[in-house]
């Protein structure tokens, strides 16, 4: 693939959780957008908030996949100190609970905002949560979200992870 498609991703916790060695439907699209994320060249974006989660939960697999990342350079190290966007989150008017979900996963948006605005997560309250704030809160309209239990997912990280139209 050509340096033109790599991008560099955000990719959640979830994803690194979930990616084990079972054939479980969900282990087995977490495991297969890692390799095509390693495959295609794209890149994953590590805050400190970020590689904190993903040495908490990471399986076996993923800690094997993140060590072929850095020992190929395809990690971007990024900080991420404007919390700009938390202040935002939390005047909107969804609930604590909904603000709560939002902040915990704030840091990932954060990092995708100063990279490529994508990010990979298996986590659909999330997903759905963000998109719904995206309606009040403009730059969360830049982010593009991709599920790997989604069908479609392995084949836009094949195609250089595009933002949709």
């Amino acid at each position: 693939m050509s340096r033109k498609m790599s991008k560099a991703l955000v990719i959640d916790a979830s994803v690194a959780r979930s990616a084990g060695e079972t054939e479980h439907p969900v282990s087995s699209s977490c495991r297969q957008a890692l390799t095509t994320v390693l495959k295609v060249c794209h890149k994953v974006v590590m805050s400190k908030a970020i590689e904190k989660e993903w040495k908490k939960h990471k399986s076996g697999f993923s800690g094997k996949w993140i060590a072929a990342m850095q020992s190929r350079g395809k990690i971007v190290r990024i900080v991420t100190p404007d919390h700009s966007l938390s202040d935002k989150l939390e005047q909107l008017d969804i609930g604590q609970k909904g603000i709560r979900a939002m902040l915990k996963d704030a840091h990932l948006v954060e990092a995708a905002l100063q990279t490529d605005s994508s990010i990979i997560s298996g986590d659909e309250k999330a997903i759905k949560l963000f998109c719904t704030a995206s309606q009040h809160i403009d730059e969360l309209k830049q982010i593009i979200w991709a599920n790997p239990a989604d069908a479609g997912c392995a084949k836009w990280l094949t195609e250089g992870a595009k933002k949709l139209k």
